[in-house]
């Protein structure tokens, strides 16, 4: 395939894709699966899955600002609607059969963004703190790494390796919204405890990685999943 995935640096949740490259994403996507040879290489189809996840992501922050992007990428929300409906029928998508390549695999997106947010916290409860959106945040945690293993359901290695890895988390860039659920106003820095916020967001991570991600809950689920339908 003769082309790159654009806007890639924004798969980890780092902002909101602008209005003038909202059609060259859209394209790019589409023509990604249109560019497949077939058996198609995992690769192929992984670039293409990181496609339709960029531009699903990027319509829904703009929906959650209440800018929607014109035009809806009704060509993408129908791709996704009839996977989903084949795993719905209980049939795996030949697509994402042949996408998953041997070895372990890379953090998808949304898992990379749950890291991420582990990642600030742990920043953030360094004497240094952690910088987001011009603001210092800094929490009092003594054990942040304990606090963490709680909150992901993973060790002390994996989130030492997190921080070593990840020197730079991108948190999301678009404006803050309320965590309750009938309040989404877009709020600014002033109107809230950051510190507190990134608490709470750091925690919503973790529930999420504890049930999706590499915990060790997630990866116990699912192998206890894969022997019930041996």
């Amino acid at each position: 395939m003769g082309w790159a995935p654009p806007l890639a640096n924004r798969s980890s949740g780092g902002g909101s894709v602008k209005r003038h490259e909202w059609r060259l994403l859209i394209d790019a996507e589409a023509a990604s699966w249109a560019a497949l040879s077939y058996p198609a290489e995992p690769k192929a189809l992984q670039a293409c899955f990181t496609l339709l996840g960029q531009v699903l992501d990027a319509y829904r922050r703009s929906l959650t600002e209440r800018e929607p992007l014109d035009p809806a990428p009704e060509v993408a929300l129908i791709r996704s609607a009839r996977i989903f409906a084949e795993i719905g029928a209980g049939s795996m998508p030949e697509p994402v059969a042949h996408s998953i390549a041997p070895g372990r695999a890379r953090p998808g997106a949304l898992e990379l963004q749950d890291i991420h947010w582990a990642v600030a916290y742990r920043m953030a409860c360094e004497p240094s703190g952690f910088t987001w959106r011009g603001v210092t945040l800094r929490i009092h945690d003594p054990h942040p790494v304990k606090t963490l293993q709680a909150w992901f359901g993973v060790g002390a290695s994996t989130v030492a390796g997190w921080r070593r890895k990840h020197q730079r988390p991108q948190l999301p860039s678009g404006p803050l919204i309320r965590d309750c659920a009938d309040e989404d106003e877009p709020i600014g820095v002033r109107d809230f405890d950051p510190d507190a916020f990134l608490e709470r967001r750091t925690r919503m991570a973790g529930a999420r990685y504890r049930l999706a991600g590499r915990s060790v809950d997630a990866l116990v689920a699912r192998d206890a999943l894969g022997r019930s339908e041996s």
